[in-house]
């Protein structure tokens, strides 16, 4: 019934088998899977933890509950406190895993997650590159950390494996590029702590020229730094004008999405609108209005990382 299109029936159903056998946690697991559908997450929670309570050696169940936890902007430690108690079945299965370390990231707990990373062989299911970004997440967050003490021979050391492809993650690098960019850009700042400029200045020139994929990312706002550093202003300018055009088309395209299908995960959506937004406001020199938008960006979803970390830059 719920696949054909008959939502509600098939919900009042999977209602009415959890009556007839309460300790069925599949049963339990899809009231909680239809609720999450239908945005009503305090019913969906609720029915996914009583699938977990049930059936506690699911790794599924935790990969599929903490996404709806998400959706519902539900406290991060609440979140990490879960996976952790079950930590056990959590670790049977990459996605819930992943799910793991990128809490781990958010709560600044760098060195579990990289601990992890380092000692699991992950697999590559579909969709699960994944893994690489976190990897990357967690040793780029932990030289920023670095940079920011001044210790910049280690900031250097994680920047450069941030652009490593352990082969127990299992993800090749991307024709289109990767991460090179802000990774470059960060080892320039590093250098350039260290009074090598030579060095730096090279490490601007690769992030300046480096590829990197599309989308509502921060790649192209350390091009736009890079590109300052090296004294091309009008390059800079350019590459900021392309990406004020961007996010105006993307907020256009967004909201006809959501008007015509709606969205789960309209909330981390939108905090990546915000967080680009706070982006472009920095690099126009407005501080305060660049601190708004990763405010608001971290309201609709404490789950941004990046927004989190260049906040808390604004209030240096």
């Amino acid at each position: 019934l719920y696949y054909i299109g008959q939502k509600d029936k098939g919900l009042a159903e999977w209602q009415r088998s959890t009556e007839l056998k309460h300790d069925f946690s599949v049963s339990w697991r899809n009231v909680g899977f239809a609720y999450g559908q239908f945005g009503d997450f305090e019913k969906s929670m609720a029915a996914y933890d009583k699938a977990i309570d049930v059936n506690p050696e699911d790794a599924l169940l935790f990969t599929e509950s903490d996404k709806i936890y998400e959706s519902a902007n539900a406290e991060l430690d609440v979140r990490l406190k879960r996976l952790e108690r079950n930590l056990k079945t959590v670790m049977k299965h990459d996605d819930a895993v992943m799910r793991l370390l990128s809490l781990y990231n958010v709560a600044g707990k760098y060195d579990k997650a990289i601990r992890i990373m380092d000692e699991r062989h992950f697999h590559l299911w579909e969709g699960g590159g994944q893994i690489h970004d976190i990897y990357v997440d967690s040793h780029m967050l932990k030289g920023l950390s670095l940079l920011s003490k001044k210790d910049y021979q280690k900031a250097i050391i994680e920047f450069d494996l941030a652009n490593q492809y352990p082969e127990n993650l299992e993800v090749a690098p991307s024709h289109r590029g990767c991460y090179e960019v802000k990774a470059y850009y960060l080892t320039g700042v590093a250098y350039e702590g260290l009074n090598d400029k030579e060095k730096a200045e090279a490490f601007y020139e690769k992030a300046a020229s480096a590829k990197y994929p599309g989308g509502l990312s921060d790649l192209a706002y350390y091009r736009v730094k890079a590109l300052d550093k090296l004294g091309k202003s009008d390059d800079a300018k350019s590459a900021l004008q392309e990406m004020e055009k961007y996010l105006e088309q993307t907020r256009r395209q967004t909201l006809d999405s959501y008007a015509k299908f709606g969205e789960a995960t309209q909330n981390i959506r939108q905090s990546q609108i915000a967080y680009y937004e706070g982006l472009i406001h920095l690099l126009k020199h407005d501080k305060a209005a660049a601190k708004a938008s990763f405010v608001k960006a971290l309201e609709v979803y404490p789950g941004n990382i990046w927004a989190k970390q260049m906040s808390s830059i604004t209030e240096r």
